[in-house]
């Protein structure tokens, strides 16, 4: 990015700022001067780095950062307190930074097509969540303080390692969309009958799982409304035993 640009931005003080498609190797700290900015984005740049200097962007509500070469978050992005849509997918990241869940007023997190293969306990903190996108990852389990975002409407997982969900995913009583294609399922918690994915505009993808043989009969006679009888019967005991 040329100085006179950047002197431009700094001088004007925008409340947006796009900067996709310029082929940036670098995120300038200078940008984390313009203190009125509210949208940032830099997608499709080869950006490596996000500065620790970010957290002095406090009016910032939606960083979009989609296909750069980031390989982590900076843990100062906790201090944005007015940050609500964040999209860091597409990137060379491996792990959610500690304390990262203390973002309090987070509402939209994509985080797909990463290296992220572990969740932590402290992601349980981000309950302002409506939307999280973490699908072609390597996640193998989700801690069981993940359901208390009950807020989430939309997640999607697919394409990871899950093996088992947490036995109470049921308290997410907003989720109208959860999608877990292509990982390694074979039987499901009882309490996800709970979740409200049955009806129009209701979603839950289950296809490229090793699911239990009933579990996929169900679904092809009746999709998940079938699917919910079945696991609020006395039978799936068995299943779940036999797995």
């Amino acid at each position: 990015m040329g100085n006179k640009l950047l002197d431009t931005l700094v001088e004007s003080k925008p409340s947006e700022i796009n900067l996709n498609d310029r082929g940036l190797k670098e995120f300038s700290e200078r940008l984390t001067t313009i203190t009125e900015l509210e949208s940032l984005y830099l997608s499709n740049n080869k950006i490596k780095e996000i500065p620790e200097s970010i957290s002095n962007i406090k009016k910032l509500s939606t960083l979009n950062l989609y296909h750069n070469k980031i390989t982590k978050i900076p843990t100062t992005i906790n201090a944005i307190s007015c940050l609500r849509y964040l999209n860091v997918s597409n990137n060379n990241i491996s792990e959610i930074p500690s304390g990262f869940g203390s973002c309090p007023n987070l509402e939209v997190l994509d985080l797909s097509c990463n290296n992220i293969s572990s969740i932590r306990s402290n992601f349980g903190y981000l309950t302002t969540l409506k939307a999280l996108y973490m699908s072609d990852n390597k996640i193998e389990t989700l801690p069981p303080e993940f359901t208390n975002l009950t807020k989430l409407e939309t997640i999607s997982l697919r394409n990871n390692k899950l093996t088992s969900l947490p036995d109470n995913i049921g308290k997410l009583k907003n989720l109208k969309e959860f999608l877990l294609q292509g990982n390694k399922l074979k039987v499901l918690p009882i309490s996800l009958s709970d979740c409200p994915l049955v009806g129009e505009n209701r979603y839950l993808k289950l296809a490229g799982n090793p699911l239990h043989k009933d579990i996929i009969n169900q679904l092809n006679k009746g999709g998940t409304e079938a699917l919910f009888e079945l696991m609020k019967s006395i039978e799936y005991y068995d299943i779940i035993e036999n797995k």
